[in-house]
């Protein structure tokens, strides 16, 4: 009898952190979601913007082509709409500078999980929580595609 519990133990113990160092569901939505979203040009990094219910937001973003230069330009989403803000709640984060209409038309099809938006020299992009996973990509993703193609010729 005891051998067989020795036996036992040993693979448990041998199979246990095996099973604990595989990724959750959650994990693979997250790294599939990633993928799909590499496999539509997008690059993505972490970023410091946090949701008003303190979720983390993810950078998604295109590049642009070497010789596009654009301002840099951080647009937070509020809670709140202000005349001083771009597209009614977006308030600066970087130091003021003209946005384009074609921006701020953008900014207002945006839905609440896009926590930023972020213009740099090379790149144009979105600070997202990931919520609503590739449905919710999908809704934000032609539009930003097309933003860069605007915007590029501004």
């Amino acid at each position: 009898m005891w051998p067989i519990v020795i036996v036992v133990l040993v693979v448990a113990m041998m199979i246990g952190p095996v099973m604990i160092m595989q990724p959750t569901k959650g994990q693979k939505r997250l790294a599939a979601l990633r993928r799909y979203a590499a496999a539509q040009g997008l690059h993505v990094n972490a970023s410091q913007i946090k949701t008003s219910d303190d979720t983390v937001c993810w950078f998604y973003w295109l590049p642009l082509a070497e010789k596009d230069q654009l301002p840099i330009m951080r647009l937070e989403r509020q809670n709140y709409a202000h005349g001083l803000h771009v597209a009614k709640y977006w308030a600066f984060k970087t130091p003021e500078t003209e946005v384009p209409q074609a921006i701020e038309r953008f900014l207002l099809t945006l839905p609440p999980s896009v926590c930023g938006f972020e213009t740099k020299t090379h790149a144009v992009g979105v600070h997202w929580s990931e919520a609503g996973g590739q449905k919710n990509l999908d809704t934000w993703l032609p539009g930003l595609q097309s933003l860069v193609a605007t915007v590029v010729a501004y």
